[in-house]
């Protein structure tokens, strides 16, 4: 939710501040719908220093890799300036995706997000201008880390949409276990994506596009929808075209949303053969 530092603007802002927080549970809620109804059960974990939901299916086996979901920036502002009191995603795109995934699975809230954007330590900043920072990223690996050892897992493949693939990509350069990663509508140039959608440089965050080459160490799958405005697929192939081992697939009809569904066994075909000794 806005800090009182954020609603220091009139009684209008304040007024618009209580109406806001007054949202965070029926949004946090209405994912949890989305994904009871796709078989994923909510639980939270630690990081360091935030708390994270976690969704994933009961009784799933352990000794395979897991793939670790993280979802897109939802809604951090309502306007420029204005954040939201939740940013989680209004309409989830991971649950779908994940329900025709066989191999365990989980998603991996990131902080703050899920309706626990009034649990210390978070800011608004940590879903705005900061959430990509350093202090996201390290907590989010500390959360993965438990995952992965709590499952006995041999590994880790790593799946994000949009600022989740963002995640992903900053994720694996912490995660040994990390075996390859799917961003799904990422581009990775953030400045050159706030100048092209003119909008504030993300300060405060990490930028991956400064990974040296020889950092990229596992296979990186990028997914462009051609008819994507959010993430047009000309930022994510001249971000990538430095990463030796990153491969960038265009389907043309889909957005950024729309239709990866019927792209999804084809990803997880490339999943296994980048993965399978």
């Amino acid at each position: 939710m806005p800090t009182e530092a954020g609603c220091r603007h009139g009684p209008a802002l304040v007024a618009a501040c209580v109406a806001l927080a007054a949202t965070c549970a029926p949004i946090a809620a209405r994912y949890d719908d989305v994904a009871a109804a796709h078989g994923l059960s909510r639980d939270e974990i630690p990081g360091a220093p935030f708390r994270h939901a976690v969704y994933r299916p009961p009784g799933q086996r352990s000794g395979a890799l897991l793939h670790i979901y993280i979802e897109g920036d939802g809604t951090p502002e309502l306007r420029p300036g204005l954040p939201s009191a939740d940013p989680t995603p209004r309409r989830p795109l991971l649950p779908p995706l994940m329900a025709r995934d066989p191999a365990p699975v989980v998603l991996l809230g990131r902080p703050c997000y899920h309706g626990l954007a009034t649990t210390p330590p978070c800011q608004p900043e940590d879903w705005t201008r900061r959430r990509y920072s350093d202090a996201v990223v390290a907590s989010m690996a500390a959360a993965a880390r438990h995952l992965v050892a709590r499952g006995e897992h041999d590994g880790a493949v790593l799946i994000g949409h949009s600022g989740g693939g963002v995640l992903a990509v900053l994720l694996a350069e912490r995660l040994p276990s990390v075996r390859a990663v799917v961003a799904l509508a990422s581009v990775i140039d953030l400045d050159r994506w706030s100048r092209h959608h003119g909008l504030a440089p993300l300060d405060g965050s990490l930028a991956p596009i400064e990974s040296a080459p020889g950092h990229v160490l596992r296979p990186e799958l990028f997914l462009a929808g051609a008819e994507d405005r959010v993430s047009p697929p000309s930022l994510i192939v001249a971000a990538t075209a430095r990463r030796p081992n990153s491969r960038v697939v265009t389907r043309a009809g889909f957005d950024h949303a729309c239709c990866w569904a019927e792209a999804w066994p084809e990803v997880l075909a490339w999943v296994d053969s980048v993965t399978t000794p």
